[in-house]
C-alpha cells in the first residue's frame, strides 16, 4: 500500500510546488523568459495583465537579420544577447515593446544559459521609471525651466566645444536676442504673463532652428544663438524669419524683437563672439528696435546682457495652471486669450497641435473654434480660428459625452474610434497615428460642453500625471473663459433666425451652408443620396424693365415657395443676393426620377403663373450628384459653372458633374 501511494505524493509535492512557482511568478512584476536558440522562439512567462501564463515569439533572430523585428529597436544589442552563451548572469539595458500593451520602454535583461537545456534563461525588469528620472534629472542640470532651452552654462560649454573642434577658415554665427519692451510686458499684464511671453518666444525660435544650432537663455529675456556653418543668404533669412515670427506672435499686444550677430572664423573664443553680438545688439535697440544689426567693429561701453545680473538669471518655474489663470485675467478679449494660453501650453508640453471644440447635444453639432499648430503653411506657433461647424448623428454625441462624463480625458485609440458610426469614426481617423488626449470637465446635465484635443505627432508618447492634470486644468480654464462668450441667449437666437432667412422664405447662404450639415449626416445611413440643383431665372431683368419689379419678385418668391413646399424634410433652398439664382440641397433615392420630377415642378409652375406673352422668363436648373463626406461647396460651384454657361429658350435640366481631389 505505502509503495503504490508514493507516486501520488511525489505527484502531491511536484503540483504543490508548481503552484508555488506559478504563484510567485504572479506577484512579480518582472518577466521570465526562456529563449530557445533552435527553434529561434522565445517563451514570455508571467505578461503583465495576462490570465495566461506564456507568450511566445516565432523567428526572433531571423526577424533581426531581415530589419522586421517589432520586438525592440535595438537590434544590435538584442542579436548579442541572442547568441551569448553565459555561465555566469549578463547584463543588459534595452528597449522593448512587451505584451499587453506592446508599448516600448526600458527594461533590464538578466541572462544566463542552461547548458542541459541548451536554453537561454532570463528574467525582464522594468526601469523605465527610472531612466525617465535620470533623464529629468540631467535635463534640469542643463534646461531653463521656464523657456525649455539650455541653460546659459549649459549652452556656453556647448558652443566652446564646438568651437574648440573647428578647423581654422571654418565659418560660424553667434546672436543675442532681447524681447523688446519687455518690463512694459510685465507692467501692463504681470510677471506670470511675461513669463509665458518668454516660453513662447523660446518655442518660436527653436521651431526656426535647424536641429544642429544651439540656442540657450542667457538671463531675463534675453537668448543667444550659435548657428554652425551658415551662408550670409541663410543667416538673413533665419534672423528675419525670427524678427517676422515674433513680432506676429501675439494678438493683444505688440511684441516684438532686437537681435545682435556676429560671423566668426575659426580659430575664434565664444567670448569674443559674445562681445561682438552683444555690441550689435546694441546698435539695433537704438536703432529703433524690431532688428537685427550685425557687429560693425566697434564695441559699446553699456551692455544690453544680463551677464552680471544674478536676480535675472534666477527663474521660478511656475505652473502651467498658474500661468493659463494670469494670461485669462489679463487679457482684454477672449480670443486673444485664447490664443496665448495654446501657444504657451504647446510649448510647455512640446506638443504639434491643440483644439478647442465645442459640442451641442441638442443640435447634434460641433464647432471647431480654435486650431493651434507648431508649424502650419511655414509659420510657426500658430493659432487660427475659423469657427467650423460640423453635425453628426445624435448618438455619437451622447456617446461622447458620455465618456467623458466618466473619465474626463480620453487616450485616443482605435477601440475608443470603433465605438461611433461611421460619419464620425472618419473626423476621429484624422488623429490616427497621433498621440491624442481628449479632455473635458463635462458633467451629466451640461447639453453644450468644451472639448480640448492634445496633440503629439509622435504616437508613441507616454503622457505623465503631471501633463494629464494640467491638461485638464487648462481645458477647464479655457472653458470657463469661453463659456460666456459662446452661449448664445434667446434673443440673440431670435436674431440669428431673422438673420437667416431672405424676404422669399429661403435661407441665406450662410445659413444654407450651417443647415446642410443637419440634412447630410443621416444620408449614409437612410441608403439615399445627395444632390445639388442649382436654379437660375433667365431673363429676370427684362421682365422686371417691362412689366416691373413686382412681378419678377412675385415669380420667384412663388416658385421658391413650391420647391419648399415639395419633400421639405429632404429639401435646403437658399437663394443669392442677386435674387435670380437658386440652390437646393436635396436627399433622394433615385436621381432619374428626382430630376424628371423637379422638371415637372418647373414646367407645371410655368403654366399656371399664366405670364404675359412677351414674357422672357425660363427656369434652368442643373442638377449635381454627389455622396456623402464630398465638398458641398465644390457641388455648388460645379452645378452654378455648368448652369451660367448654358443657353436655352426653355426650361431644362442640365447635369452637372465634379470629381473631387483624390489626396
Amino acid at each position: 500500500m505505502t509503495e503504490t501511494k508514493r507516486p501520488d505524493k511525489d505527484y502531491l509535492s511536484l503540483e504543490a510546488e508548481r503552484s508555488r512557482y506559478s504563484l510567485m511568478l504572479h506577484i512579480t512584476k518582472d518577466i521570465f523568459f526562456e529563449y530557445s536558440p533552435s527553434e529561434d522562439k522565445l517563451y514570455l512567462f508571467n505578461s503583465p495583465g495576462e490570465a495566461k501564463d506564456a507568450d511566445s515569439l516565432d523567428n526572433l533572430l531571423d526577424s533581426i537579420d531581415k530589419n522586421t523585428c517589432e520586438l525592440t529597436p535595438d537590434t544590435d544589442t538584442m542579436k548579442e544577447i541572442l547568441l551569448s552563451r553565459p555561465i555566469t548572469p549578463r547584463e543588459d539595458e534595452i528597449r522593448l515593446k512587451l505584451p499587453p500593451n506592446n508599448t516600448l520602454l526600458w527594461y533590464r535583461v538578466t541572462v544566463r544559459y542552461n547548458t542541459r537545456s541548451k536554453t537561454l534563461i532570463g528574467n525582464v525588469h522594468d526601469i523605465n521609471q527610472a531612466k525617465e528620472e535620470v533623464k529629468q534629472l540631467k535635463e534640469l542640470n542643463q534646461i531653463d525651466p521656464l523657456s525649455k532651452v539650455y541653460n546659459k552654462a549649459t549652452a556656453i560649454a556647448i558652443i566652446e566645444k564646438i568651437l574648440s573642434e573647428r578647423a581654422p577658415g571654418d565659418k560660424c554665427a553667434l546672436a543675442v536676442l532681447d524681447i523688446d519692451n519687455f518690463k512694459q510686458v510685465n507692467d501692463s499684464f504681470g510677471h506670470l504673463y511675461g513669463d509665458a511671453v518668454i516660453s513662447m518666444v523660446a518655442g518660436t525660435i527653436k521651431n526656426l532652428l535647424d536641429m544642429e544650432d544651439i540656442i540657450g537663455r542667457f538671463g531675463g529675456d534675453e537668448f543667444f544663438i550659435f548657428i554652425n556653418d551658415a551662408s550670409p543668404a541663410e543667416l538673413d533669412s533665419k534672423l528675419e524669419k525670427i524678427r517676422v515670427t515674433v513680432y506676429n506672435m501675439s494678438a493683444e499686444m505688440d511684441i516684438s524683437c532686437s537681435i545682435g550677430a556676429t560671423v566668426g572664423v575659426s580659430p575664434c573664443s565664444y567670448h569674443d563672439l559674445f562681445a561682438q553680438a552683444d555690441s550689435a545688439l546694441y546698435r539695433a535697440k537704438k536703432n529703433g528696435k524690431n532688428r537685427y544689426e550685425y557687429f560693425d567693429g566697434n564695441y559699446y561701453e553699456e551692455s544690453i546682457s544680463y551677464a552680471d545680473n544674478i536676480a535675472e538669471n534666477t527663474t521660478k518655474d511656475h505652473s502651467i495652471t498658474e500661468t493659463a489663470l494670469e494670461i485669462a485675467s489679463k487679457s482684454k478679449d477672449p480670443e486673444g486669450a485664447v490664443f496665448n494660453i495654446l501657444r504657451h501650453v504647446a510649448v510647455l508640453l512640446n506638443l504639434d497641435c491643440i483644439e478647442v471644440l465645442y459640442y451641442d447635444v441638442s443640435d447634434n453639432r460641433a464647432d471647431l473654434l480654435f486650431q493651434y499648430y507648431r508649424e502650419l503653411n511655414g509659420q510657426f506657433n500658430v493659432v487660427v480660428s475659423d469657427k467650423k461647424k460640423g453635425y453628426y448623428a445624435h448618438e455619437d454625441m451622447v456617446l461622447l459625452k458620455k465618456i467623458l462624463c466618466e473619465s474626463q480625458y480620453i487616450r485616443y485609440s482605435e477601440k475608443f474610434k470603433e465605438q461611433f458610426t461611421t460619419k464620425y469614426r472618419n473626423v476621429l481617423a484624422y488623429s490616427d497615428g497621433l498621440s491624442v488626449i481628449m479632455a473635458s470637465n463635462v458633467t451629466p446635465r451640461d447639453n453644450v460642453f468644451c472639448v480640448m484635443n492634445f496633440k503629439d505627432y509622435n504616437e508613441n508618447r507616454e503622457w505623465t500625471a503631471k501633463e494629464l492634470k494640467d491638461i485638464l486644468d487648462v481645458e477647464k480654464i479655457v472653458a470657463m473663459y469661453l463659456n460666456g462668450t459662446y452661449t448664445t441667449t434667446t434673443r440673440e437666437k431670435a436674431m440669428e433666425q431673422k438673420l437667416a432667412f431672405m424676404s422669399s422664405g429661403a435661407y441665406t447662404i450662410p445659413q444654407f451652408y450651417e443647415e446642410s450639415g443637419k440634412l447630410t449626416h443621416g444620408v449614409s445611413s437612410e441608403n439615399k443620396h445627395l444632390a445639388l440643383v442649382h436654379f437660375h431665372i433667365k431673363g429676370l431683368y427684362t421682365m422686371n424693365r417691362l412689366h416691373g419689379r413686382t412681378m419678377g419678385s412675385d415669380f420667384i418668391d412663388g416658385f421658391i415657395r413650391l420647391l419648399l413646399s415639395k419633400d421639405s424634410a429632404n429639401r435646403i433652398v437658399a437663394q443669392y443676393t442677386d435674387l435670380n439664382n437658386i440652390i437646393m440641397l436635396m436627399s433622394h433615392t433615385d436621381a432619374v426620377k428626382a430630376k424628371a420630377d423637379i422638371l415637372a415642378d418647373m414646367n407645371e409652375y410655368c403654366a399656371e403663373k399664366n405670364l404675359p406673352a412677351d414674357s422672357p422668363l425660363i427656369i434652368r436648373a442643373a442638377f449635381c450628384p454627389f455622396e456623402p463626406g464630398m465638398v458641398v461647396g465644390d457641388a455648388v460651384e460645379a452645378a452654378a459653372y455648368e448652369n451660367l454657361h448654358t443657353d436655352s429658350d426653355e426650361n431644362c435640366i442640365i447635369d452637372a458633374v465634379f470629381q473631387p481631389l483624390i489626396k
